[in-house]
């Protein structure tokens, strides 16, 4: 199998990369406070007031400070849950079962856990002491304290129940009145125009690859480190899989390192520089995350959809690079970092439904279906859609990327480094330890 040249980044659409910037965006909070938390800061109950307050200075300070994880949306009137679009879609089926009201609230709880750890992990010690709390460590352990507190103190009430089900729902923070005033109207032609153009030269460069005679020179395969995982490993993982009150796979650790391996991508890269090499994250003394191109590694993080009635499985690889190199003065996706995350979808029996590909940023998404699934059409014209340039639903993928000399293999080749595996939590994490990665 042959690596594309790295002369067709001259393909490229006009799509705007924004790297990294889409891990950490700095959010100011809300100044409205909501109910209950409004009420418990009134409360008779000094330990609910110092818990209501303590979320106040917290998330002023986190503000402050430049540190907001936007992850997940926060639940106004409830600073001790999250919500994403996934758990909004639960709302309805929440409401109606206590058994999967729990469920729920579980994993909002989680949400806001993660984030809040990542964010006072991010705190300069000079916000400290904040409310009397005089470190990191303390305030972990107080924000969970208080968690607990107000959780027990707002859902044990019918009425604060159905609030957070009415508000558990993620904006699309788009601000109608300037995108009508202003130049959207005018720039969403020339946009619509060029990812169509994009659309158009990457279909056809997928119908080269497949009769492609002329070997790239300089190809550099990684590959994760071999440990066989049959079908029937899988299989067997998927025909007794445990749920929670809501449907939501509830993997081991064990079972989740073998789909992971299972599945796992390998890469093919034809190397002309550092630029063209992956590795971790890490934040040292720059104004942005930088890449150590020595240490391959891949970042991997299991997600979850909903299809037909079914939360399915998804497992996400991510790997990074140090940069796009420039291609000539007009370069508009030029700069440092770049990125390529690649997803597979698991169907109910653990065999992959959907394949799919994209830029950190969310750009250049591609879909590799399956004969498993079909395709549907767009329900209206000029409109962005599922993109799938490669319609032959095979195992053999040439997933062609915003680099698009990177290309994932059938393992049919030895490769010349193996990447570690990492969890994703580590890119959140490393940002708040400079110099560690």
């Amino acid at each position: 199998m042959n690596a594309l040249s790295s002369s067709v980044r001259k393909h490229s659409s006009i799509l705007q990369s924004l790297g990294a910037a889409s891990l950490l965006i700095l959010t100011a909070g809300c100044t409205t406070i909501e109910a209950p938390l409004k009420s418990e800061l009134e409360s008779p109950s000094s330990a609910l007031r110092l818990c209501a307050n303590w979320f106040e200075q917290l998330d002023a300070t986190i503000d402050r400070a430049g540190v907001r994880d936007a992850g997940a949306y926060r639940i106004p009137g409830f600073p001790y849950l999250r919500v994403d679009r996934f758990s909004a879609s639960f709302r309805d089926q929440a409401k109606d079962n206590p058994q999967a009201f729990d469920a729920w609230v579980t994993r909002l709880r989680v949400l806001d856990t993660k984030a809040r750890e990542y964010e006072i992990g991010n705190l300069p010690q000079q916000f400290f002491p904040l409310a009397g709390i005089g470190d990191q460590a303390a305030a972990r352990v107080n924000t969970q304290n208080c968690a607990a507190q107000l959780a027990r103190e707002d859902l044990g009430n019918a009425t604060q129940r159905d609030l957070l089900v009415t508000r558990a729902k993620v904006p699309d923070n788009y601000a109608d009145w300037n995108r009508a005033l202003g130049l959207y109207p005018l720039a969403s032609i020339p946009f619509s125009k060029g990812v169509e153009r994009w659309h158009q030269e990457t279909a056809e460069m997928f119908r080269n690859a497949d009769v492609e005679t002329t070997s790239a020179t300089g190809v550099v395969r990684y590959e994760t480190a071999p440990k066989p995982v049959t079908g029937e490993q899988v299989t067997a993982i998927f025909s007794h899989l445990n749920t929670d009150a809501l449907g939501i796979p509830q993997f081991t650790d064990e079972e989740r390192d073998l789909l992971f391996q299972a599945y796992a991508p390998a890469f093919e890269i034809e190397t002309t520089g550092e630029y063209d090499r992956f590795g971790p994250l890490s934040w040292r003394n720059g104004p942005a995350p930088e890449v150590d191109p020595a240490r391959p590694v891949t970042y991997r993080r299991l997600e979850f959809t909903r299809f037909q009635g079914k939360t399915l499985a998804q497992l996400v690889y991510t790997i990074w690079f140090p940069e796009r190199p420039s291609s000539g003065a007009t370069d508009l996706l030029a700069g440092r970092l770049d990125g390529v995350v690649f997803r597979v979808t698991l169907g109910i029996d653990g065999a992959p439904l959907v394949y799919d590909t994209m830029h950190p940023c969310g750009c250049y998404h591609m879909f590799f279906p399956t004969a498993r699934v079909k395709l549907l059409p767009a329900p209206e014209p000029a409109i962005e859609w599922a993109f799938a340039p490669d319609g032959s639903g095979g195992e053999s993928l040439y997933l062609l990327q915003s680099r698009p000399e990177t290309i994932w293999a059938n393992k049919d080749a030895k490769p010349a480094a193996t990447p570690k595996a990492r969890a994703f939590d580590h890119v959140f994490a490393v940002l708040g330890q400079r110099g560690k990665a």
